[in-house]
């Protein structure tokens, strides 16, 4: 059992530069809505108050989801998996994780918006 495993290196790596990410992200958000930074979607775009709620919820949820995927990586030191299979594995993870991470924040939103309609 060594940890220069494809999967934990990998995997553990790209997991890792996100959760470090997230960090900077949630002490430096970005503020206005832009074409180039933060989560932009057509929903958080439609309003500021959108906007300002999914760059604060975005990087904590990011940062939940990073820190069970680098969990989820170290158990590689147990697999004997081909090379092909870590970055399949990974590249299939990266999916999982932009799925998670969208639906949930578009969830989110529109839970947010229905809680504030009424005022």
């Amino acid at each position: 059992m060594t940890i220069d495993h494809p999967l934990v290196l990998l995997g553990g790596g790209i997991y890792s530069l996100i959760f470090i990410l997230s960090i900077v992200k949630i002490f430096l958000p970005t503020k206005k809505i832009n074409a180039f930074g933060g989560y932009r979607s057509a929903l958080a775009k439609e309003s500021q108050k959108n906007w300002d709620f999914a760059q604060h919820y975005v990087p904590r949820l990011m940062l939940q989801v990073s820190f069970i995927f680098i969990c989820l990586s170290f158990l590689g030191i147990w697999a004997p998996l081909e090379d092909w299979m870590c970055i399949l594995i990974v590249s299939i993870s990266l999916i999982f994780f932009s799925v998670i991470v969208h639906f949930k924040t578009e969830a989110a939103i529109k839970e947010n918006l229905e809680e504030f309609k009424g005022f």
